[in-house]
């Protein structure tokens, strides 16, 4: 963006009647363009430490305060720029001057720059003064790796294609960017910026496939490193504060029982029921995160398109745009519509639309994943039901988490009476390991699940030892891993330690 900052001059001079498209540029000052070319230098050493950092390549205590200073000088010689240019450099009279994109983008830049180094900043103090986690970014896990290279490569390719047709058609290389920009995102806004020439209009194919495939590649990589890794904590931190909740009650329960002891429970009848209290805090947890996602979400998006019509309502007030118009056209640009009617072309609102689509690429990514676990979900069981009441009576929809048929069970049961313990266990392992891969976790039945704990040598049973809990810190509930994770731990814990004591008798051990 600060490259966008330095490709032109920062005032342009509109001809009588015409409009901001028109206009040629007048020469800035050298000092202004020294001093806009050291910002980007700074930038541009403060991104190449940031990416070794991740690598490792750097320390981070040696790296972060040289990353948070460059990228403060930077904005603040970009802010003291833009302040002497709105107050010094400005020509009259105002109909016939104007700040060209590349003054707006240094505007962008050093709001970007500034907010970046603050979030640096507040993560440094957490970890070296206040020292509330490792001094040190940990290791990137693969599609972390994955979505900062396709976020690279994306950058790159807009840019280069962006020169390539400027260069062609004879524009601006910040109106190359704009173009590329709509191109790629498939808005297809009919500006005023058409391919003219037949070598342009050639590349445009090998073009548009190439970068959509990196967008669709991007895309991918933000619904996976961020829904999917970004559920499972949510919904943790929603599981765990049901359990905490749910154990203070029973406290409560066991106290009451305690004192009516007319019908107690057996200890059969209590595994059961906190059993199936265990499901039930896992699908209200599991619903209370997915509609908060969704409700954060969606609060981005109307953000996005509320504000953003804010900003185009002034931008392009020179084509008379009221709020109206530009939450029609904003609303148009984010669901990549592009009816053409309606299309920035102020110096002001080219610049801002270029960083507002790029803003809106994974916040509408997280949206419409967010819908399709929540509302496009319940319409789609509502479609089931009515299908199954109506035509499709023998087509029942498939339930999320099938458990194991009675017949495999039986089969199971037959294998374990016929094996020894560790034969057992390795059949489990197995069948385990199979489910690791089906897809959806399974969720077990309680059935299923006394007949591991007794595998496992769990006393849950009255009078054979410590009281089992799913509630408790220890249980499949609490655990970060699934149950299928779970239950694989436990059962090669209890196969290696089965192995040893077998190991250790037929050396002759007592």
């Amino acid at each position: 963006m600060s490259v966008c900052a330095l490709v032109q001059s920062w005032r342009v001079r509109i001809p009588p009647g015409g409009k901001e498209t028109e206009a040629w540029g007048v020469d800035d000052p050298p000092w202004l363009i020294a001093i806009n070319a050291v910002s980007l230098v700074f930038a541009l050493v403060a991104n190449v430490c940031l990416l070794l950092t991740f690598a490792h390549r750097i320390r981070y205590q040696l790296s972060q305060p040289i990353v948070i200073l460059f990228w403060y000088i930077s904005s603040f010689l970009l802010v003291s720029l833009v302040s002497v240019a709105s107050k010094h450099l400005r020509l009259y009279p105002r109909q016939e001057y104007a700040f060209s994109q590349s003054y707006y983008y240094g505007i962008l830049s050093s709001t970007l720059y500034f907010i970046i180094a603050s979030f640096l900043l507040v993560n440094y103090f957490n970890s070296i003064i206040l020292k509330r986690y490792p001094p040190a970014f940990s290791t990137l896990t693969f599609p972390q790796r994955t979505l900062m290279l396709q976020t690279i490569s994306l950058t790159f390719y807009l840019a280069i294609g962006a020169l390539i047709f400027s260069k062609i058609e004879g524009w601006e290389y910040v109106d190359g960017v704009y173009w590329a920009d709509y191109t790629l995102l498939t808005i297809g806004l009919g500006s005023d910026f058409k391919l003219e020439h037949n070598l342009s209009k050639a590349l445009l194919i090998p073009f548009a496939i190439g970068g959509i495939t990196i967008l669709g590649l991007v895309v991918g990589s933000v619904r996976s490193l961020v829904l999917e890794r970004g559920k499972i904590k949510v919904e943790r931190r929603a599981i765990e504060k049901e359990r905490t909740k749910w154990i203070e009650l029973l406290e409560n329960q066991k106290r009451e029982e305690a004192k009516n002891l007319s019908h107690p429970k057996t200890e059969v009848e209590k595994l059961r029921d906190e059993f199936h209290l265990m499901r039930k805090i896992e699908r209200s947890a599991n619903m209370k995160s997915k509609w908060t996602s969704l409700a954060t979400s969606l609060t981005a998006f109307l953000i996005l398109w509320l504000g953003g019509a804010m900003v185009f309502t002034f931008s392009e007030r020179s084509q008379e745009w009221d709020y109206f118009d530009a939450l029609y056209f904003s609303y148009v640009a984010l669901l990549t519509i592009g009816y053409g009617d309606l299309y920035p072309s102020s110096n002001s609102g080219k610049p801002f639309f270029v960083v507002w689509t790029m803003i809106a690429v994974p916040a509408l990514t997280i949206l419409i994943s967010d819908m399709g676990n929540t509302v496009i979900r319940m319409i789609q069981r509502a479609t089931f039901w009515v299908g199954a009441k109506t035509i499709l009576p023998d087509s029942p929809p498939e339930k999320d988490n099938p458990t194991r048929g009675g017949q495999e069970e039986e089969e199971e049961e037959e294998e374990a009476e016929r094996n020894k313990l560790l034969k057992i266990i390795a059949v489990e392992i197995r069948t385990l390991t199979g489910h690791m891969t089906s897809g959806s976790p399974r969720k077990y039945s309680f059935e299923e699940w006394v007949r591991f704990l007794e595998l496992l040598g769990i006393a849950w049973r009255e009078g054979e030892g410590d009281d089992w809990s799913w509630l408790d810190e220890e249980g499949p509930l609490a655990s970060s891993l699934s149950e299928t994770e779970w239950l694989l731990e436990k059962m090669c814990r209890r196969l290696e330690g089965d192995a040893e004591r077998l190991g250790y008798e037929s050396l002759g051990g007592d």
